[in-house]
């Protein structure tokens, strides 16, 4: 008969956390690649998260609203003073960032808004902004939306970074809303 060696140092207590995590594996059927692949991206998913939320600290803006998904390693909603000012995203294979607002206009500002769509887009492009725009309707409430977006070509967030990227987004929403009430 043959006997299991003796070991010399204490075993892993069960509800360890690096158990929990091996044992997610060893019950699934996955492969070696994929599971490493997988630990790989929740190891970058905490070091962009631990990240993110020591910039936004530094900026003393608050994180709320936290999810993910399997298309998106995050998208946070960022505060300041109680309000949201802006969102920002990273997808799972994504090369960087993206900080993004939308931006309701009511139909009874459409026309207001399309007659200044030209300046409105010269503002855009010199912030680097993406604009996207459609037709929504939440129940009987009609209104265009509006989503404009930063890209941060980055794999590390900086604070100059993200202060560039949403200072070029409340210009634009300023101007949008400035634009509006003419």
């Amino acid at each position: 008969m043959i006997k299991s060696p003796r070991f010399r140092f204490a075993e892993e207590s069960p509800m360890s956390f690096r158990s929990k995590v091996l044992r997610l594996f060893l019950d699934e059927d996955i492969s070696p690649e994929d599971a490493e692949m997988a630990l790989c991206q929740v190891l970058n998913h905490i070091r962009d998260m631990r990240n993110l939320l020591r910039v936004l600290k530094e900026m003393k803006l608050k994180p709320c609203d936290m999810k993910w998904s399997e298309i998106l390693e995050f998208i946070v909603a960022i505060e300041r003073s109680g309000s949201a000012v802006a969102y920002i995203s990273r997808g799972w294979k994504d090369p960087g960032f993206r900080m993004f607002n939308t931006i309701e206009i009511p139909p009874e500002k459409l026309a207001s808004f399309r007659a200044y769509a030209n300046e409105f887009m010269d503002v855009c492009a010199t912030q680097l902004i993406s604009v996207a725009g459609h037709d929504k309707l939440n129940g009987n409430k009609q209104y265009y939306e509006l989503e404009l977006a930063v890209p941060i070509y980055a794999d590390n967030l900086t604070r100059k970074t993200l202060e560039d990227a949403l200072d070029a987004l409340e210009t634009v929403t300023g101007k949008i809303y400035q634009l509006l009430k003419e």
